[in-house]
């Protein structure tokens, strides 16, 4: 079942996690969560392990570009949900790639690199807690990916209002 999850603390431990392989690949890490977010309805290990692959994915994007870049996390309320987006300023998506981003077994990664289940997993992961997870090119170049969870505040959680049903967009 989802709890009320503290999205700062989410990213404090993925953060903590990724720091020195982000940093050993010359990219810098930048959180932006604001003070009073409200909680979301996630489970915290889950959710960390899908920000752990986001930023290590970043990572991979950033480095197999040839030089240093930045990763930035960033939270925010909105509309009854709590937003997450992971941006980078590596090369960004390829169409072909952007369309077949959450597809199992997908990768743009070298054999021996990458299984592609990495964004398969956080898809269905977020979409289990009621959210939505979406790719998409940065405005001014890079890849973000942006997760959508209900706010606690705003309402039940799936698991106190059988009404809901899984978001699959």
């Amino acid at each position: 079942p989802a709890e009320a999850v503290d999205i700062a603390g989410v990213v404090r431990a993925a953060s903590t996690i990724t720091g020195a392989t982000l940093r050993a690949g010359g990219v810098e890490l930048v959180a932006e969560v604001p003070p009073g977010l409200p909680r979301a309805w996630a489970r915290d290990i889950p959710l960390e392990q899908v920000v752990i692959n986001l930023l290590v994915n970043a990572r991979d994007a950033i480095c197999a570009a040839g030089a240093g870049g930045r990763v930035t996390v960033r939270a925010a309320a909105a509309g009854g949900a709590v937003v997450l987006t992971i941006a980078d300023t590596g090369p960004g998506f390829a169409p072909h790639c952007l369309a077949r981003a959450f597809e199992p077994f997908f990768t743009t990664k070298a054999p021996g690199k990458g299984t592609g289940l990495g964004l398969s997993i956080a898809a269905t992961t977020i979409r289990r807690f009621g959210g939505t997870i979406e790719a998409r090119n940065g405005a001014t170049g890079g890849a973000e990916v942006e997760i959508r969870l209900r706010a606690a505040g705003a309402g039940p959680s799936l698991e106190e209002d059988p009404a809901c049903t899984l978001s699959h967009a």
